[in-house]
C-alpha cells in the first residue's frame, strides 16, 4: 500500500479497463466464494490498487471504432480521456473539466463493499469467457512456417508481410470488425478508405493496425510454438493495447515483458515492475520515517541513476522533487481560489458520469473475442 502511493506520487496511472475486470472478476472467485470473502477481495484490491486520483483512458475498443468510421486518434503517448466541458475564466482562457466518469464511481462502490447485479454478471461473465479459451486445440492446427522461427523476433517480418499485403489485411480488418461487433458497417469503412485514395492502413487507422499486429503477433507466435498458449496470455494482449497511450510500461508478467520490449519505441520506456516496486518501497520506509524534518529535500527524493530519476530526465527533461511540495502563503491561496472561482464552471449536473448508467456501459462488447 505505501508504495502504491509513492508510485503515485512520481507518476500518473493510465489504467486500462482490462485491470478493472481482472478485479472485479474476483467476485465469481470460485476459491473466495467458498471461504465467504470474495467482496472483502474486491474491495480490498480496489483501495490498494486503484487510488481516487487514478486515470481510466479511453478503452481502446471504443477508440479503434471511432478511428475506423474516420476519427482521428492521437498516439502521442498520452492517455485520452472520455468526457470533459470546456470551461472558461472571466479571461476568456480555457480549460476542460473531467467529472466523476463511471470507472471512478464503480471503484467508489467497490472500495465500500457496494456491488450491483450488473457487477456480479460481469464478474461471471469475464470468468467464463476465460475459461473457454482454447489456445492449445488451435495451435496444434496451426500451419507451420518454415524454416521454423525460434524467438518472438523471428515471426514479426511474416507477420508485417501479411499487414502489409492488402489482400491479407483486408481480411484481418474485416475479422477486426467482427471481434468489435461491427462488421454489418464494413461496407462503410471500405468506402471511406477508397474515398481517401487507399492509404497505406498504417497510415489509415495507426491505432487499429497496431492492435491487429498486436493480436497477429500472438497467434503466430502461439501457433509456431515461440510462445505459452496460456489463456492469460491472450488477456495480457488488452494491457498491451494501451502502449501508444503510455511513456512508460511497467510490469512483472513474462509475457508482457517480452511484448512490450519490441513494441515500445525510443520515445518510451519499460521498466521492470519489480525494482520499480523495490524503489518505491525503499522510499515509503523512508517517508515514513518520523526523523526527517532536517534531512536534506535531495536525500528524500529517488536518487540519480534510479528508475524513477531516469524516466523524469529521458521523457521531463529533469527531476522536479516531488516529496515537500510547494506549500503557498495566505495570499498565493487566496489568488488560487480567485483563478478558480473565476471560471465559468458547468452546473453539478455536468459534472456526472458522462454515460447514463454504472461502468461498464453500452459499447464495444466488454468480453472480447477469441
Amino acid at each position: 500500500m505505501p508504495a502504491i502511493h509513492e508510485l503515485h506520487r512520481y507518476f500518473y496511472l493510465n489504467v486500462p479497463q482490462v485491470l478493472l475486470l481482472e478485479i472485479l472478476a474476483d467476485l465469481s472467485n470460485p476459491k473466495y466464494l467458498k471461504k465467504g470473502i470474495a467482496k472483502h477481495k474486491v474491495s480490498e484490491l480496489a483501495r490498494k490498487v486503484l487510488p481516487p486520483d487514478t486515470l481510466y483512458g479511453a478503452d481502446h475498443k471504443w477508440l479503434c471504432v471511432a478511428e475506423l468510421f474516420g476519427g482521428k486518434i492521437p498516439l502521442n503517448y498520452k492517455p485520452i480521456l472520455p468526457g470533459g466541458k470546456v470551461v472558461k475564466d472571466s479571461q476568456g482562457r480555457a480549460g476542460v473539466l473531467f467529472g466523476v466518469s463511471p470507472q471512478n464511481e464503480a471503484i467508489l462502490r467497490w472500495q465500500h463493499g457496494d456491488f450491483t447485479p450488473e457487477d456480479y454478471k460481469l464478474a461471471n461473465n469475464w470468468r467464463e469467457y476465460i475459461g473457454q479459451l482454447n489456445f492449445e486445440e488451435w495451435k496444434q492446427s496451426y500451419d507451420k512456417i518454415h524454416p521454423p522461427p525460434s524467438t518472438l523476433e523471428d515471426i514479426i517480418p511474416f507477420v508485417d508481410m501479411m499487414l502489409n499485403n492488402k489482400a491479407m489485411a483486408r481480411n484481418i480488418i474485416n475479422s477486426f470488425l467482427k471481434q468489435l461487433r461491427i462488421e454489418h458497417l464494413k461496407d462503410w469503412f471500405w468506402h471511406t478508405w477508397s474515398y481517401r485514395g487507399k492509404p497505406e492502413f498504417k497510415d489509415h487507422v495507426p491505432l487499429s493496425m497496431f492492435c491487429m499486429r498486436l493480436s497477429a503477433m500472438f497467434h503466430v507466435g502461439v501457433g509456431q510454438g515461440v510462445l505459452s498458449s496460456r489463456n492469460s496470455n491472450h488477456i495480457d494482449l488488452e494491457y498491451l493495447c494501451n502502449l501508444p497511450f503510455t511513456q512508460v510500461f511497467g510490469t512483472s508478467d513474462k509475457f508482457q515483458t517480452i511484448m512490450a520490449q519490441i513494441l515500445i519505441n525510443s520515445k518510451q520506456s519499460f521498466v521492470s515492475g519489480l525494482k520499480l516496486r523495490n524503489e518505491l518501497t525503499d522510499l515509503a520506509e523512508l517517508h515514513s520515517n518520523n526523523d526527517i524534518s532536517d534531512t536534506p529535500d535531495n536525500e528524500l527524493e529517488p536518487k540519480e541513476g534510479s528508475i524513477i530519476h531516469n524516466m523524469w530526465v529521458k521523457h521531463l527533461g529533469g527531476f522536479t522533487p516531488q516529496y515537500r511540495r510547494w506549500k503557498p502563503t495566505e495570499d498565493g491561496k487566496q489568488q488560487i481560489k480567485q483563478q478558480i472561482y473565476s471560471f465559468d464552471f458547468p452546473n453539478e449536473e455536468h459534472l456526472r458520469p458522462q454515460h447514463p448508467t454504472n461502468w461498464p456501459h453500452d459499447g464495444p462488447d466488454i468480453v472480447p473475442n477469441s
